[in-house]
């Protein structure tokens, strides 16, 4: 009995480590399982989580490279542009298209160089309203390509510009915010003068015609009234100076002529003869001081006269007499 009990106890003993193993294990497998539960649910929340907290972000980030993209369009975008139909040709010069950028204004050359000057080394820039009102004196510019870019605070105003390359040559451009732009050119040449190019019917308004009209009446009777005044012979008491004042026929559409002669020998000799195109004068206190030019352009080939109120006329400045007080003769 003994023998058998204790036979017995160590078999429910062995019965208990098997079952006591079986719930170690059991309880293990339990707990591992829910690890892995918790595990998946954190999984989850974390990935809720990071939507909730990213995608925002994404959403942000997305808007604030559309508005840069928008702000860097806008900028580097004109907002204007005029690209002319019938361009104008002056001194080899056209203007293809301008832009109006909102720091700047471009201006597409046919160019980069004109009679020499390079665009790039202008003395000078002035910029013009629609109302010819100056808004730059001294303009800022770049010159890249051909294109002219002049830089303003307000381009959209600009309409106009100057642009001196030497005190020989510059331009003069009016509506450029327009379908057609009006330009006038203006270089000096020693041999003729001051030579101007381009349509000045299209580029003056029609009161600066009216205007400019007035002053060539004005110009045309103070013309009349001098040579009105100086026709005839002149000569000196010497008998060594004499001038003619006359007045050609209509072959000549009655241009104005004045010849210089010296004697010589006991003749007279031609010295100069000169188309009177002007006849510059002004008033003194005694008499009227003149100064004779000839040319298209008011090139200064001439000399001084001065016309007293005694009828006597004096040449204050030729190439062989100086001083020489003159009496009308014819």
């Amino acid at each position: 009995m003994s023998r058998f009990t204790s036979i017995e106890a160590r078999f429910l003993m062995k019965q208990n480590s098997r079952d006591k193993a079986k719930e170690i294990k059991q309880e293990k497998e339990m707990k591992q399982a829910k690890k892995i539960k918790q595990a998946k649910e954190m999984k989850k929340t974390n990935k809720s989580s990071f939507v909730a907290k990213w995608m925002p972000m994404a959403f942000r980030r997305a808007f604030l490279l559309a508005s840069f993209m928008v702000l860097f369009t806008a900028c580097g975008k004109a907002q204007e542009t005029y690209q002319y139909e019938d361009p104008q040709e002056v001194f080899e010069i056209s203007i293809d298209w301008t832009k109006v950028y909102e720091d700047r204004v471009e201006v597409q050359l046919s160019d980069d160089d004109c009679l020499g000057y390079d665009f790039s080394d202008a003395e000078k820039l002035i910029c013009y309203n629609a109302d010819f009102e100056v808004i730059e004196e001294d303009a800022d510019f770049d010159m890249e390509d051909e294109v002219l870019i002049i830089y303003s605070d307000a381009p959209e105003e600009i309409s106009g510009l100057r642009i001196d390359l030497s005190t020989d040559l510059y331009f003069c451009v009016r509506y450029l915010d327009s379908d057609n732009y009006a330009m006038l050119g203006y270089s000096w040449a020693d041999d003729v003068g001051m030579l101007s190019s381009g349509d000045e019917e299209a580029y003056y308004t029609e009161e600066e015609k009216e205007a400019q009209a007035r002053e060539e009446e004005e110009r045309i009777a103070e013309y009349n009234r001098i040579y009105q005044m100086l026709e005839g012979v002149w000569e000196d008491e010497e008998g060594t100076c004499r001038i003619e004042v006359w007045e050609s026929g209509p072959e000549e559409n009655y241009k104005r002529y004045i010849t210089l002669y010296r004697m010589e020998d006991g003749e007279w000799v031609q010295d100069m003869i000169m188309y009177a195109k002007t006849l510059w004068a002004w008033d003194t206190e005694n008499g009227v001081s003149v100064e004779v030019t000839e040319g298209s352009y008011g090139y200064r080939m001439g000399f001084d006269l001065y016309y007293d109120m005694d009828d006597d006329l004096t040449v204050m400045e030729s190439d062989h007499f100086m001083g020489v007080m003159l009496q009308r003769v014819e």
